[in-house]
């Protein structure tokens, strides 16, 4: 984990996960930033200066590379939003 992460509240991250800095982003000490309420899926990698909104769902073995909004869940390599939680989803 890059040590410049933030990690909002009530966040739940699984293991084998990365949290990094992006030698392409031109800052090497740019690192990611997670809302509240996030889960990032087991072996997921996030990389850059990028900002993951409340309420996220990363999925398994995921790349993110680029910002991510509220209530969105991702998937992919790179990581791109699946679909957007519904109200009572975000009631959980």
């Amino acid at each position: 984990m890059h040590p410049k992460t933030v990690i909002g509240n009530n966040c739940i991250i699984f293991q084998h996960t990365t949290f990094g800095a992006s030698h392409g982003d031109g800052e090497s000490d740019a690192a990611p930033i997670l809302g509240d309420s996030v889960m990032v899926g087991v072996g997921a990698t996030l990389l850059g200066a990028i900002k993951v909104g409340n309420n996220v769902t990363i999925g398994a073995h995921s790349v993110v590379i680029n910002d991510v909004p509220d209530n969105a869940v991702v998937a992919g390599i790179p990581a791109v939003i699946k679909k957007y939680k519904s109200i009572e989803e975000k009631k959980q």
